[in-house]
């Protein structure tokens, strides 16, 4: 990318690069606890085979409670390793991820749905010796797939039914001693908190929109994607992999809206993203532009200003451990302002 910078609304970042397909060898809003769990408790949307069903808050990819599993790392203490990934980010530092990621195991990383998604975790003090009892907890992005190993019946740690995360060396060596290799720990699912408006990479070709979507506040993972012209119908977009939508419709020297419902049943529209001028190869954020979310739990749609998260519903009151929050209708799902 052209100085690392994203342009919003109208004006655009060139990158002559299409969407990176390759993998490594691991092929692979601040939105409160409380509207998680009410959107989770509601029911979470996720796609299988292009067809909608709802799932239960208490899949692995969706617990809000803190919850049993292990840590490795990979990539070295350079973080080269961990760049590219199942996810189709390519060089996390320019897609603002960093080295606060994650490869899942592939129960959590549910065929790629969960990219985009936040978790929390930290060691379990009793289980080993090698963590830190001050480390606290860290919170990680989900950026790459851990492969199962069917070979490896006893140390294959991303083999299903098991939940694990294989960190970057950096977020593993908050937590533990390196030499500890594989670490017990506890996750739970948790609002994401970014910097700026979700983004949009556009490549393809006239006939052909291969579309990026990343930099996503609160929910973090994008479940399902649809994107018009301005003189068009809206168009369902499908996952071509990772969060990598796509679309076959002529749609160059139309400006571009997008709609996107996200893990717990968010739906966000952003009118006008990218202007009828854009080019392939281009990024846009949805920031200045006006943009409406509308929980799946209800509430009338309401166009809000990207300006940053806002909670526009409260949740109950008296919200303690295990108790389902009231239901959080209207929240803006975008970033904080930075």
């Amino acid at each position: 990318m052209v100085g690392n910078e994203v342009v919003r609304h109208t004006k655009a970042l060139t990158d002559g690069r299409a969407v990176d397909r390759g993998v490594t060898k691991r092929n692979m809003a601040i939105f409160s606890r409380a509207a998680l769990a009410a959107g989770l408790f509601a029911s979470a949307l996720v796609i299988f085979s292009e067809h909608l069903s709802f799932v239960s808050a208490y899949e692995p990819y969706a617990v809000t409670s803190w919850t049993a599993s292990d840590a490795t790392f990979y990539g070295g203490n350079s973080g080269a390793g961990t760049m590219g990934g199942a996810c189709g980010y390519g060089n996390m530092y320019n897609t603002g991820y960093g080295l606060n990621t994650a490869a899942l195991s592939p129960v959590l990383f549910n065929n790629g749905l969960s990219c985009g998604a936040c978790f929390e975790l930290k060691c379990n003090l009793t289980g080993t010796k090698w963590c830190y009892p001050s480390a606290g907890s860290i919170t990680v992005t989900a950026t790459n797939l851990c492969p199962a190993n069917p070979a490896r019946t006893t140390d294959g740690w991303c083999n299903p039914p098991r939940t694990h995360f294989d960190l970057s060396y950096t977020m593993f060596a908050i937590l533990a001693q390196p030499v500890a290799g594989i670490i017990p720990i506890q996750y739970r699912r948790v609002s994401c908190v970014k910097t700026g408006g979700v983004r949009f990479v556009i490549n393809g070709n006239p006939w052909f929109n291969l579309v990026l979507i990343y930099n996503v506040g609160g929910d973090g993972n994008v479940v399902t994607a649809m994107m018009k012209g301005e003189n068009t119908e809206w168009y369902s977009m499908t996952r071509n992999w990772g969060q990598n939508w796509q679309l076959s419709q002529k749609l160059h020297g139309q400006a571009l809206s997008f709609q996107l419902t996200t893990g717990y049943g968010t739906t966000l529209v952003c009118s006008d993203v990218a202007p009828a001028n854009w080019q392939f190869g281009q990024t846009f954020e949805a920031y200045t532009n006006m943009c409406m979310a509308v929980n799946a739990l209800g509430g009338s749609p309401q166009s809000i200003p990207n300006n940053g998260l806002q909670m526009l519903a409260t949740a109950a009151e008296g919200e303690g451990e295990g108790e389902v929050p009231a239901a959080v209708n209207v929240v803006n799902f975008l970033n904080t302002e930075g």
